[in-house]
């Protein structure tokens, strides 16, 4: 064919949701992570603290091993009963892990289409700036919704269904603390993982700057305290703030700190997470487009 009859041709064949395009992304960068053997065993890991959970509520309601615990002057039910506490420990445990598979796997998610110039790319289509960030956010809430409230409800349904149900009316708190504190700590930790991943595009720096803010915030809020005798920096402590948030949801006892217990106001634990996803927005807003002003 002549180069001249080349003219061009728009595309006619069937398109996509565009509410749903942004899953197309999400696919293809799930299976990326899970060619990684190593980031599939450490997957597979995060289930065993469920397991356990499993086996706990097993052994409450097995009237044979029970009595024989009994006999041997084992009370089940005084050393480790199912409760808020026990769910909230739950939530302490899969929330840790769950920072770490964003560790593994977020600063890879933006840094990558920046550094090859990947943005015009995905931008040039009927795709736009926001399906793209849900498209790189569905990938990090999917992994941690499999290690934190989808197997904790499990157990609380679990629970309710060997217990009873007047067992889950008076535990209904959990429930909710479960799915609140999950989806908190989902849309902080990926939002975060995003930003500093579209602004350090070299993994290993990326991967070291999300540790620096959720483990280097205790050093700062204890220099305060050392200076000022002042417990309000701890606000700057990302690990302290969730936790204070979780033990809210779950109603129980504030966290201790270096062996007394420190009980900022809640309010001040939800502003902090605030003022970080505006910041994290903000910082996505700039620096997602599609092309780049080089001065």
């Amino acid at each position: 064919m002549a180069v001249y009859q080349r003219s061009f041709q728009p595309y006619d064949g069937a398109l996509s949701n565009p509410a749903l395009r942004f899953l197309v992304t999400a696919r293809y960068a799930l299976q990326d992570l899970f060619r990684s053997k190593l980031f599939t065993i450490f997957m597979t890991l995060c289930f065993v603290y469920p397991l356990l959970g499993v086996f706990a509520i097993y052994l409450r309601h097995n009237a044979d091993l029970l009595a024989n615990l009994a006999t041997a002057g084992i009370e089940v039910e005084e050393w480790m009963p199912i409760d808020e506490t026990f769910f909230g420990v739950f939530m302490r445990v899969q929330g840790t892990l769950a920072f770490f598979l964003v560790l593994f796997s977020g600063p890879r998610l933006v840094s990558r289409d920046l550094a090859n110039n990947g943005l015009a790319l995905y931008l040039c289509r009927p795709f736009s700036k926001t399906q793209y960030v849900m498209g790189k956010m569905t990938v990090l809430v999917l992994l941690m919704s499999a290690v934190t409230w989808i197997p904790g409800l499990f157990l609380w349904g679990l629970q309710t269904a060997l217990e009873g149900a007047a067992w889950g009316a008076a535990n209904l708190r959990s429930a909710a603390a479960l799915m609140i504190g999950s989806w908190v700590w989902m849309i902080v930790l990926g939002l975060l993982a995003l930003a500093i991943s579209a602004w350090v595009r070299w993994r290993p720096v990326a991967g070291f700057c999300l540790l620096l803010i959720f483990f280097g915030g205790i050093f700062f809020a204890r220099a305060i305290e050392l200076l000022f005798n002042s417990e309000w920096g701890y606000v700057f402590d990302l690990h302290h703030t969730i936790r204070r948030i979780w033990m809210g949801l779950f109603d129980t006892p504030a966290p201790f700190f270096f062996g007394r217990p420190l009980d900022l106001p809640l309010w001040s634990s939800w502003g902090a997470l605030l003022v970080l996803l505006g910041l994290s927005l903000l910082l996505l807003a700039r620096r997602i487009r599609a092309y780049q002003v080089v001065k």
